[in-house]
């Protein structure tokens, strides 16, 4: 399961006005942890890790019981990268030239890509296995995992 910006289990996950991402327990507010970074989307969390997208397009995995960062990928530096999103068992997201990555989540490594006729800056829509990713000239398309490789 997918949770954005909050899970169904007793924490919730939020980013600060500061850009900060936080957990907090469900049941009483109480902060579980806190993690210090210019979060520019709404965290994304599965059932093991946290996601973010940080000012610079960054990428970053936080542990969810803990909030100590897992991973980050920098390999996407200011290409405006959209919310990720769980795709089958990749992680993906969109940019400013229209690629759609696909991620391995435990790590943050590329492992496949896709590209669309425009930008993507929304946050995509996930949609029976796959998501719906909308460019900012309108284009919709569903995109499931097994995108064409890099």
């Amino acid at each position: 399961r997918l949770f954005v910006g909050s899970s169904a289990a007793s924490d919730v996950y939020k980013r600060q006005f500061q850009g900060n991402v936080v957990c907090m327990n469900a049941q009483n507010g109480r902060l579980v942890w806190n993690a210090k970074v210019d979060a520019v989307t709404g965290p994304v969390a599965d059932g093991r890790l946290v996601y973010e997208v940080d000012d610079a397009s960054r990428i970053h995995a936080f542990n969810r019981q803990n909030g100590r960062e897992a991973w980050v990928n920098e390999s996407f530096l200011y290409r405006s990268a959209s919310a990720p999103i769980r795709v089958g068992t990749s992680l993906a997201f969109g940019d400013y030239e229209g690629n759609i990555t696909f991620l391995d989540p435990a790590t943050g490594t590329p492992v496949a890509r896709t590209k669309l006729s425009g930008a993507v800056t929304t946050p995509a829509a996930q949609y029976g296995y796959g998501a719906v990713f909308q460019t900012v000239e309108g284009d919709v398309a569903y995109v499931v995992e097994g995108a064409d490789s890099e």
